[in-house]
């Protein structure tokens, strides 16, 4: 895959609405990888644009890569939004792209169908570490861990499988997206996807 552009997506709504979404192209082609980004960066403006707004209301979505090889394509768009004077709320997209298909791989499609089992347990044992730290995690976590734990919010990098979560599933909004990295070497079930050297 080329060099990898940052695009932007900037305009304003009614009724003091602004946006500003970056996202990623390949550059002049008309890859699927760049239809899917620019599609979501559409549907975040008019996600946007729609919003009623009784206070100023900012939009904003960051790319970051966080794989790239004759491999795989993956990364995320951090997305934030601030009404008035509140604090920032937060989300993700996230994409990985194999070397032949237009669609992003769900966990499925990378590990099988049996993803899941493989790695809730994993998941699980990490997040219980990060329950302890500064902002505890809500009573039966464990269970809404498990209930959002999904095929699409994952990416790849060089050192594992990172899995995250919506901001507020787990914890307080402070806590911002609970994510867990999962390195390659952890499981038989991600070893093949590992960077070669």
């Amino acid at each position: 895959m080329e060099e990898l552009q940052i695009r932007l997506l900037e305009g304003q709504g009614a009724r003091g609405v602004t946006y500003a979404f970056r996202y990623p192209s390949t550059g002049p082609g008309d890859t699927p990888f760049d239809r899917w980004w620019l599609q979501r960066a559409r549907q975040l403006r008019q996600w946007a644009v729609r919003t009623p707004a009784g206070y100023p209301t900012a939009y904003f979505s960051e790319w970051q890569e966080s794989r790239r090889d004759g491999r795989f394509c993956s990364g995320f768009l951090e997305v934030s939004r601030r009404v008035g004077h509140s604090d920032w709320s937060l989300w993700r997209i996230s994409a990985t792209f194999g070397p032949v298909g237009g669609r992003p791989l769900p966990l499925s499609g990378l590990l099988g169908a049996n993803w899941k089992t493989a790695l809730q347990p994993l998941v699980l044992q990490r997040l219980q570490a990060a329950a302890q730290g500064e902002t505890p995690f809500f009573r039966g976590w464990q269970r809404r861990a498990c209930a959002f734990l999904d095929g699409g919010r994952y990416y790849l990098t060089d050192q594992g499988l990172c899995v995250w979560f919506p901001q507020e599933a787990l914890a307080p909004k402070n806590a911002g997206l609970p994510s867990v990295l999962l390195p390659y070497d952890c499981a038989e079930i991600l070893r093949p996807f590992a960077p070669n050297d």
